[in-house]
């Protein structure tokens, strides 16, 4: 079993990548969820044991977006 000290010290240790250009959230379907930011789709990953699936868009020079599902 994780304690929430080891959680809160795996969350901590990983770095948040952001770009101007890119935005990117992750969509938990089976909790029907969406997340903006990387540590906390860690905490959802180690409490709910499965994953969320990574989306970014970026923005194009015609003000439209791609999205890459990753």
């Amino acid at each position: 079993m994780t304690t929430i000290p080891a959680i809160e010290n795996d969350i901590t240790s990983r770095q948040e990548i952001h770009s101007e250009n890119c935005n990117t959230i992750w969509i938990c379907y089976r909790c029907n969820l969406t997340f903006h930011k990387e540590s906390i789709v860690l905490l959802h990953n180690k409490i709910s044991k499965h994953s969320a699936r990574k989306i970014e868009f970026s923005q194009t020079k015609h003000g439209g977006a791609n999205v890459v599902d990753r």
